[in-house]
């Protein structure tokens, strides 16, 4: 497909279909960069299990004195989560704009 993007006259391929001179390495990206998007997009139904667990936590453990050792080993949870979306989000981002044959916005 054929179009004037320049407005001077000077006509530029542009074309929004999928290039189908894919080789088996960017299938194989486009597989690891879908896990990354799911394992991003699992993240807040994770995070929303793991805040209630948080608050459960305070409320079994109003009189009990390790109520400070329960709340930690949650908190570390969310810390589990963080890196995980982190890492999940960096695969996602970079491998599908790798990937991509037009540059990000």
């Amino acid at each position: 497909m054929n179009r004037d993007v320049t407005g001077e006259g000077d006509s530029v391929s542009v074309s929004h279909e999928p290039s189908t001179s894919k080789n088996s390495y960017d299938v194989l990206l486009m597989i690891f960069g879908s896990i990354g998007a799911a394992g991003n997009g699992l993240s807040i139904p994770l995070m929303t299990l793991l805040f209630g667990d948080l608050i459960d936590s305070f409320g079994e453990n109003q009189n009990n004195k390790d109520i400070v050792d329960v709340i930690s080993k949650v908190c570390v949870k969310f810390v589990y989560l963080g890196l995980g979306t982190l890492a999940a989000a960096f695969l996602r981002k970079s491998i599908i704009t790798r990937d991509s044959r037009v540059s990000p916005l």
